[in-house]
C-alpha cells in the first residue's frame, strides 16, 4: 500500500483527468455488477473501488465516485423496477452519507502520507548535503592536519597514522548520515573501515546483521581501525600480496548480557609478542571500548599471533569511568 501511495503522489494528472478516471472506473463497476442483477449486493462492490480512488487520486474525485456509484446502483434498480421504493431511495441514501464520510477519511489518510513523505524527501535531501559537507569538512581537516605536521618536521609515519585514522573516521561518518545519524550495521562499518587495510581476501569477515548505536559507530569504527593498522604494521597483513596472512573478524548476536562479541585473530603472519609498552593505538582502543562502548578489551598472543576479543553493548550509554 505504501508503495502505491507513494507511486500515486508522482502522479501529475490534472483535476479533470482525475475526476474522468474516477468515472469511468465507477461505470466499469457499474456495467460488471449488471450481471448480478439490481438486487445482488447493490452497494458493496463499489465501495472498495470508490474508497482506492479516495486513497490514489485524492477527496475529490473519490466523492465524485461515491455520488456517481449511488446514482448508478439507483438507476439500476429503476431499469429493472420502474421506479424505486422508498426502502431503496433510503438505503441508497444511507449508503451515499457513509461512504462519502469513509472517502474523507482515506483522502485524509493519503494528505497525512503526503505530508511524511514530503518531510521524508527533505530531510533525505538535508541528510544528503550534510553527507556532502562533512565528507568536504574532514577532506580540509585531513589537508590541515598533514600540513601542518609536514611543516614541523613530524615523521612520515605518524602523518599517515594520523591521516588513516582521519579517513576511518570519514567511513563512520558516510555510515551514520546514511541513516541520519540514527545508527551502522556491523558488517557495513567493518567494511567499510578495513577496505582501506587489505584486500578483501585477507579480511574474512562473519557475523549477523547487528545494528549499532550512533554513539557506538565512532570509537568502534577507531577500534578496528587500529586493530587493522597494527596487524599491517606487525601482524598478518604485514605479508606482502600472495603471502598466508589473513584476518578473522567474527561477532557475536547479543548475548543475555546485551554484549556483542568480536574476534579478530590474525593467521599466517610473522610471530608476535606482547607489546613492552602500551602505545597510543592499544590506549585508543581500551578507552573506546571500555569506557565510551562500556565493555572489554583483551589481548591473547597465545601461538604468536594476536586474538582481541572485544565485548561491548550496542546502544549502551557511555558510562563514567576513571581515566
Amino acid at each position: 500500500m505504501q508503495r502505491l501511495l507513494a507511486w500515486s503522489l508522482k502522479l501529475k494528472l490534472s483535476m479533470a483527468l482525475r475526476c474522468l478516471v474516477a468515472v469511468s472506473l465507477v461505470l466499469i463497476v457499474a456495467v460488471a455488477r449488471e450481471a448480478f442483477g439490481p438486487d445482488f449486493l447493490p452497494f458493496l462492490f463499489f465501495i472498495p473501488v470508490v474508497l482506492g480512488i479516495a486513497l490514489i487520486l485524492g477527496a475529490g474525485p473519490g466523492l465524485l465516485a461515491a455520488f456517481v456509484s449511488a446514482g448508478a446502483s439507483l438507476a439500476s434498480y429503476v431499469f429493472a423496477y420502474g421506479h424505486p421504493n422508498y426502502e431503496r431511495i433510503g438505503s441508497t441514501t444511507l449508503y451515499t452519507v457513509v461512504l462519502a464520510g469513509l472517502v474523507v477519511f482515506a483522502a485524509t489518510l493519503r494528505s497525512m502520507f503526503e505530508q511524511l513523505h514530503e518531510k521524508s524527501e527533505v530531510r533525505e535531501l538535508v541528510n544528503t548535503e550534510l553527507a556532502h559537507r562533512l565528507k568536504n569538512q574532514l577532506a580540509v581537516v585531513q589537508s590541515i592536519v598533514t600540513q601542518s605536521l609536514r611543516s614541523e618536521n613530524v615523521d612520515p609515519t605518524v602523518r599517515s597514522s594520523v591521516s588513516q585514522r582521519l579517513i576511518a573516521l570519514g567511513a563512520a561518518s558516510n555510515i551514520l548520515t546514511q541513516t541520519s545519524w540514527s545508527g551502522g550495521d556491523m558488517q557495513t562499518l567493518c567494511h567499510d573501515v578495513l577496505r582501506h587495510k587489505a584486500d578483501a581476501c585477507r579480511l574474512r569477515m562473519k557475523g549477523e546483521a547487528a545494528e549499532l548505536d550512533a554513539r557506538i559507530v565512532l570509537p568502534m569504527a577507531l577500534a578496528l581501525h587500529e586493530l587493522a593498522t597494527n596487524a599491517a604494521k606487525y601482524g598478518a597483513l604485514s605479508c606482502p600480496e600472495g603471502a598466508p596472512g589473513w584476518v578473522d573478524v567474527a561477532w557475536s548476536d547479543a548475548d543475555a548480557d546485551g554484549l556483542i562479541t568480536l574476534d579478530w585473530i590474525e593467521h599466517g603472519g610473522p610471530t608476535v609478542a606482547p607489546p613492552t609498552r602500551s602505545g597510543f593505538g592499544s590506549r585508543l582502543i581500551d578507552v573506546s571500548i571500555r569506557n565510551t562502548l562500556a565493555g572489554s578489551a583483551a589481548m591473547d598472543y597465545a601461538d604468536g599471533r594476536l586474538h582481541c576479543r572485544l565485548k561491548f553493548r550496542p546502544g549502551a550509554a557511555p558510562t563514567p569511568n576513571a581515566a
